[in-house]
């Protein structure tokens, strides 16, 4: 079996960063919400709760099985519908994930 690496290493913000591009069919407030939006994002990959305007929400993958804890999302920035910077933590555990969204129409 081969696999080709979809992403790749840079510097963002000074942070050694896996980035991935994808392209998507839609325009830029369709993939906005695909990712804000509770009920959308629930379609995907996982569910929040919470109030966004306290700075963060809590997180959890739906399909990485039952056991899998909520995570701490602390909204680092959020540029509608453009750029969403992200950290999370699992609770109990010192490891934090920064994350950045970055949306770019191209052509409709």
């Amino acid at each position: 079996m081969t696999s080709t690496p979809t992403g790749r290493r840079v510097t963002i913000d000074g942070l050694d960063t896996i980035a991935f591009d994808r392209t998507f069919r839609a325009g830029i407030k369709d993939v906005w919400a695909a990712v804000t939006e509770p009920d959308r994002l629930a379609r995907w990959i996982g569910e929040w709760t919470g109030d966004p305007s306290t700075g963060a929400v809590a997180f959890r993958m739906l399909y990485e099985g039952d056991d899998h804890p909520a995570e701490l999302f602390t909204i680092q920035e959020c540029q509608a519908p453009r750029r969403l910077v992200l950290t999370s933590q699992v609770p109990g555990e010192e490891l934090v994930w920064h994350m950045t969204l970055t949306l770019v129409e191209h052509e409709g």
